[in-house]
């Protein structure tokens, strides 16, 4: 899987559509500072799904669209797309290559795309997710990333193997799921003390509802009693009811009577309404089958240019493969040769072999004769060897002792001398170090006052230099604010210039030539201002038809301009002369007397509101009209013709518009000529900080050089009076030691002689000795020559065998040697008619494709028109459903008042029918069963029984004292709440207990995971630093994780409710050991050797987290020739199986490259790319590398 191609438009610096063709290797990007480099860059990271405007060097995302530049104006999208080789099936669909493509709108939002399909930020990572081409990788890698490895502490660089290793995301969402469980055990706490509040009240209210229970039972009773007392209520009462009844009948006809109606209403608009929708599908419907049309035919247009891609590819191929399968061929044939010739020779050394060995053995008989013969020589040499060796010895032992001893008289005399002489140097000495002492002191005083005053002078020069660095803050300050305002006022001036222009229309010929410079043009509206504001709503009114006029100087340039096509614009002359004014008719004034114009504008305006005037009233108007013939404009914009009137509503604001933007434009220019000021005055203050700076350092530099001689002197001083004391104690121990010396120069000179005459006795027995020697060593010699000759014959012979079996060896080899080239040689055939076979294949299956696609597309283009044809006839019918839909919503309105009008008096029938019914239903039992209005008498000892139990009763009632009337049903609601909390106690605490359970988990599994990465990485990151630091050591090692606070390790502890332990996590420290160094951290590096090192760190990411293609922006900026050799040669290897996209200045990693790509700036500010493809073994083309030179600069 690889980046096959990148191609952008109008994206930053890149307004042309530029593309750029990538191969698997090492491809360069070089060019001039400003070029446009790093936006190709960010141009490959913005298309990955990049979301932050910062990291794309600007403050909002429309700021990637090219804003414009000399001669050409801005634009208005940005697009990017990226074609990725997917042969490989790394990408989780089926198509062998993937377009990956962004566009952003200048003040809309960014749209995705893969293979031409519309898709979602969220799709598009899931479809990059396994490849590493994520914004939190390093596929993408800019300078400031390598610096911020570098300055990164150990915690920060934990979660780069986090990323590397996957479990960022999981770690986050663990801690959320922990965050969000403390939050649910304080609610749980919360519970707990809800239920220990009501429990207490569930057990009061369940006293309280059984006292309550008896009470309601006793006056039941009462009331039941009572009611035996109250026939006549309960007569009264049934007529209430009765009568409300009738009421309620007579309301409940109106009611339906205006239901129905509602209800017929109401179905015709359900009706209208399931039109409404049945045509505003259908009109989704065609407009969905459009959109879908559009984007199959963007999609088949795609994929004509891929297989036409493919197509070009697989002829490459073929091409490819016919040259290796010739080649191959020819390899074959010489090795085949070659092992015959190999085989013929290897025979004959063979045999030479075999009669050499035999020789050897021979020689071998002679070499053992020979070599005892010298050793009985050698037995006799050695004996008169040692007698000749003792004598000498003793002689040289008498000879040396007696030239020691003479030597050692004469060393002792010359030392002896020599302290002489000394002692009376440092005596001298001292008497000078003592004047030197006293010279010393005296300077040491002289340079103490001087420190004093160059103390004073530098804090007086501090001094100023703060006060000057505040006058440059504030001047600064002064700066930003008047640069802030001249902004604001230029973007006021271009905001109410574009409404100006969105009002008056921008979009014509004319408008586009003076835009571009063709045309000198200016809007009439420009060319003038209204005197007295009242009069604006009619000036405007009166110059309605040319407010959007242009006037120009020049009349057949623009009628040329206008002749071009376009909408229609009207174009006025510049300058023209006025002619003779018509006075105006009493009571109203001309428009052009209501106006300020420039001269140049006079006369178009003059024609254009010739006999045009002002009315204060519609009455005026007419009569002004009737006299001249021409128009009247009144206060408020209504303009009155002989023909009729215009008005309705106001007038547009373009003139007032155009007021303020000459307004704005001239504060836009006060502010700019004030920041241009604030500038001046800001320099100037910087000017005067440096000057105060460089004073204060110069005092600083005097103060540091006067106290540095005043501590010398002080020292000199010191030191030259123990030099003086130190020179007279070593003058005394010079005297003692020469007289110890004269007494052991005596001594010697006596046992010098005595060992002299031991000598010569000596001497007579070595000449003895020396005889018998000399005759042994010449038997032994004539021995040792015989063995020497003898060996030299053997090793002749062992040199001549020797060689015979090297070459034996040598020629085997080559044999093999030969056998595996032919194999190989065979299997590069094999391979590459394997590839010629495939390569014809693709062709034919890319041309058949293709034809396909273009057939396709052809189809997709007719979808697309009568897709369009679909959506306009599906159009009107949505108008009209709408329109009935408003008429019968006005019908159902008036219905609905006559529906609520009839329920209101249903509701207030019901009401008085309720209450009677109520009050029948109280006094129900005491009239037992009554039907009629009039009954028997009642009972009298009936009623004194009931009067009796009712004092009975009420009694009772009186004893239960206060009752709670209402616990019953508070017992009722507090059961249910408190049923609630204990069951929602019970499944939060539940549930916190598995939500720990599972962070537990998967905590251990993020740890494995994590140890497991990091050990890849740790492996990774040795191997790639000894190879960019040959004899150097580095490693990565877990730090301690930082101490919990002592509340933390004694109060949150993990598991209890309501708190969370904060994780105490190892981080990464980075230990490196160039060649010749001690193992240190990664800051105590130098400059070069910690970007090397970082670099490291990001190859051992992308090794364990791979990604289809790697981009470095000027990385090897920070490094030397040296470390950019072995950095590129580190590159140069991995790049045989990876793919790198470099942007450099340096001219080691141009060399290295295999396709060079040039950016260069334009004179319109736009960047253009030029390439340059160097040939195998040969550099590049030498056309082409001149053009890359020239472009680039």
């Amino acid at each position: 899987m690889k980046l096959r191609r990148v191609a952008l438009s109008g994206f930053k610096t890149f307004a042309r559509r530029n593309e750029i063709v990538l191969e698997t290797g090492l491809t360069a990007i070089v060019g001039p500072n400003g070029s446009g480099k790093s936006n190709l860059v960010d141009a490959i990271r913005w298309a990955l799904g990049e979301t932050s405007a910062r990291e794309l060097r600007g403050a909002r995302m429309d700021e990637v669209i090219y804003a414009g530049g000399n001669g050409r104006g801005p634009m208005g999208m940005a697009q990017v797309e990226l074609t990725l080789d997917n042969e490989e099936g790394r990408l989780p669909t089926e198509d062998v290559e993937v377009a990956i493509g962004r566009r952003v709108t200048r003040g809309g939002d960014s749209e995705y795309r893969i293979n031409g399909a519309r898709t979602r930020l969220r799709d598009l990572e899931r479809l990059l997710a396994s490849t590493g081409l994520t914004q939190s990788g390093y596929a993408v890698v800019a300078q400031n990333d390598v610096d911020a490895i570098i300055q990164a502490n150990p915690a920060q660089r934990r979660t780069l193997v986090e990323e590397a290793a996957g479990v960022r995301g999981l770690r986050a969402a663990r801690e959320d799921a922990l965050a969000r469980v403390v939050t649910v055990e304080t609610r749980l706490l919360r519970l707990e003390d809800l239920l220990a509040e009501a429990e207490p009240r569930l057990e009061e209210l369940e006293a309280q509802a059984a006292v309550a229970n008896d009470h309601r039972a006793m006056a039941e009773r009462l009331a039941e009693l009572r009611g035996s007392l109250a026939r006549e209520e309960w007569r009264a009462a049934r007529a209430q009811a009765r009568q409300a009844r009738n009421r309620l009948t007579a309301a409940r006809s109106r009611a339906e009577t205006a239901g129905a109606a509602e209800g017929e209403v109401a179905a015709r608009l359900r009706s209208e309404r399931t039109r409404l929708e049945a045509a505003r599908a259908a009109h989704q419907e065609a407009v969905a089958r459009l959109e879908a049309a559009r984007l199959a035919e963007e999609r088949s247009a795609g994929d004509v240019r891929r297989w036409a891609d493919r197509e070009h590819t697989g002829a490459l191929h073929w091409a490819s493969a016919r040259a290796e399968s010739v080649l191959a061929r020819q390899e074959v044939e010489a090795a085949e040769s070659q092992v015959s010739e190999m085989a013929a020779s290897g025979a004959v050394a063979e045999t030479r072999l075999e009669a050499m060995e035999a020789e050897s053995q021979a020689g071998l008989a002679v070499v053992a004769d020979a070599e005892r013969a010298r050793r009985e020589a050698a037995e006799l040499a050695r004996q008169a060897g040692e007698a000749l060796a003792s004598a000498e010895h003793a002689h040289a032992d008498a000879v040396a002792d007696a030239r020691d001893h003479a030597a050692r008289a004469g060393l002792l005399a010359e030392a002896a001398a020599a302290l002489a002489q000394s002692a009376a140097a440092a005596r001298q000495q001292a008497i000078g170090l003592t004047r030197d002492a006293a010279v010393a002191e005296r300077r040491a005083a002289d340079l103490a006052q001087a420190l004093g005053d160059a103390a004073r002078r530098s804090e007086a020069a501090r001094e100023a230099a703060g006060s000057a660095r505040l006058a440059t803050v504030a001047a600064e300050t002064a700066e930003a604010d008047a640069h802030r305002a001249a902004r604001e006022a230029a973007a006021r001036a271009a905001a109410l210039r574009g409404q100006m222009d969105g009002a008056l229309g921008d979009s014509g010929a004319v408008a586009a030539a003076a835009a571009a410079g063709r045309l000198a043009a200016v809007r009439l509206v420009q060319c003038f201002r209204v005197r007295d504001e009242a009069d604006a709503a009619a000036v405007e009114a009166a110059l309605e038809p040319h407010l959007g006029a242009w006037l120009v100087e020049d009349l057949e340039t623009a009628a040329t301009v206008l002749a071009g096509g376009g909408p229609r614009e009207e174009v006025l002359v510049a300058g023209l002369e006025m002619g003779a004014r018509i006075s105006p008719p009493s009571g109203v004034r001309g428009v052009l007397d209501a106006i300020e114009a420039q001269p140049r504008a006079l006369g178009a305006l003059a024609v254009c509101l010739d006999s045009v005037w002002l009315a204060p009233d519609r009455a005026a108007a007419r009569a002004a009209v009737a006299a001249t013939g021409g128009r009247a404009v009144l206060p408020d914009g209504t303009v009155v013709q002989a023909a009729g009137i215009r008005g309705g509503g106001r007038p547009g604001e373009t003139i007032a518009l155009a007021a303020a933007e000459r307004a704005a434009a001239q504060l836009a220019e006060s502010a700019t000529a004030e920041a241009r000021t604030a500038a001046e005055r800001s320099l100037d203050a910087t000017g005067a900080r440096r000057a105060a700076d460089d004073d204060s350092e110069s005092a600083a530099v005097a103060l540091a050089g006067a106290r540095t001689a005043a501590a010398e002197a002080t020292a000199a001083a010191a030191a030259a009076a123990a030099a003086a004391a130190a020179e007279e104690q070593r003058a005394g121990n010079l005297e003692a030691e020469r007289a110890a010396r004269e007494r052991s120069r005596h001594e010697a000179e006596a046992a010098a002689a005595a060992t002299e005459a031991e000598a010569r006795r000596l001497a007579d027995e070595a000449h003895g000795a020396t005889a018998a020697a000399i005759e042994a060593g010449r038997h032994e010699q004539d021995a040792i020559a015989a063995v020497d000759a003898a060996l030299e014959a053997a090793r002749a012979h062992d040199v001549e065998m020797a060689q015979a079996r090297s070459e034996a060896r040598e020629l085997q080899r080559r044999r093999i040697a030969a056998r595996a080239t032919l194999d190989a040689a065979g299997q590069r055939l094999r391979l590459a008619e394997a590839r010629l076979v495939a390569a014809e294949g693709d062709v034919i299956a890319a041309l058949a494709r293709g034809r396909a696609a273009a057939v396709a597309a052809v189809g997709f283009s007719r979808d697309v028109e009568w897709a369009e044809i679909d959506v306009t006839r599906a159009a009107p019918p949505v108008g009209e459903a709408e329109a009935g839909i408003a008429g019968l919503e006005a019908q159902r309105a008036e219905v609905a008042v006559a529906v609520a009008r009839a329920a209101d008096e249903t509701a207030a029938a019901q009401a008085q029918l309720g209450a009677a019914e109520q009050r029948v239903a109280e006094l129900a039992d005491a009239v037992r069963g009554d039907d009629a209005d009039e009954g028997p008498a009642p009972d009298a000892d009936a009623a004194e029984r009931a009067e009796r139990e009712i004092t009975r009763l009420e009694r009772r009632v009186a004893a239960l004292g206060p009752v709670n009337a209402l616990a019953p049903a508070q017992l009722e609601v507090l059961s249910g709440r408190v049923g609630r909390l204990r069951a929602d106690r019970d499944d939060l605490a539940g549930g916190c207990v598995d939500l720990r359970r599972i962070a537990r988990h998967l905590g251990v599994d993020i740890e494995r995971r994590f140890d497991a990465v990091f050990g890849a990485v740790a492996y990774h990151f040795r191997l790639l630093f000894q190879e960019l630091f040959p004899g150097g050591h580095a490693t990565l090692r877990l730090t301690e994780p930082p101490p919990l606070s002592e509340d933390e390790d004694e109060g949150e502890v993990e598991g209890e409710p309501g708190t969370v332990r904060r994780e105490a996590l190892a981080g990464v420290e980075i230990l490196a050991q160039p060649a010749g160094k001690r193992l240190q951290a990664l800051s105590l590096l130098s400059g070069g050797e910690r970007a090397l090192t970082a670099l490291a760190m990001i190859l051992a990411l992308q090794q364990v987290n791979p990604s289809p293609f790697y981009v470095f922006d000027e990385v090897d900026a920070p490094l030397d020739d040296a470390n950019v050799g072995r950095f590129v040669k580190l590159l140069l290897r991995l790049s045989s199986t990876q793919q790198f996209i470099i942007v450099t200045h340096n001219h080691i990693t141009m060399a290295a490259a295999e396709v060079l790509y040039g950016v260069t700036m334009d004179g319109d500010g736009t960047s253009t790319l030029l390439s340059v493809r160097f040939e195998e073994g040969r550099g590049p083309i030498p056309q082409r590398r001149e053009a890359v030179t020239a472009a680039v600069g």
